[in-house]
């Protein structure tokens, strides 16, 4: 079974957003919000939901950013052997995350 170029770009894609790291933005800004519901303070959940996507998009920009201003000292650092960790910016190279 062939696994389609869009699937390979997706899957790349998402291994690019390192969503384990997005989850500590989400839990903060959630534990903010409980605090300000435990103090007695009314949440309006508009705002709260528009706050977590704010939230989100920036840790998402920030994470995106950094990959593809790392993709050469990524390769580098590969190429000398001092990089021993999986590196996600390779899925920016030969174009395989459109």
């Amino acid at each position: 079974m062939k696994i389609s170029i869009f699937y390979v770009q997706v899957w790349n894609f998402i291994k690019l957003t390192r969503v384990l790291f997005l989850l500590g933005g989400f839990l903060l800004y959630a534990l903010g919000a409980a605090a300000a519901a435990r103090m007695g303070i009314a949440i309006h959940w508009t705002a709260y939901l528009l706050g977590q996507v704010v939230v989100l998009s920036i840790q998402l920009m920030a994470q995106y950013l950094n990959e593809y201003q790392d993709i050469e000292v990524d390769r580098l650092s590969a190429e000398e052997g001092h990089n021993h960790h999986a590196v996600p910016s390779e899925a920016w190279e030969d174009g395989k995350t459109a």
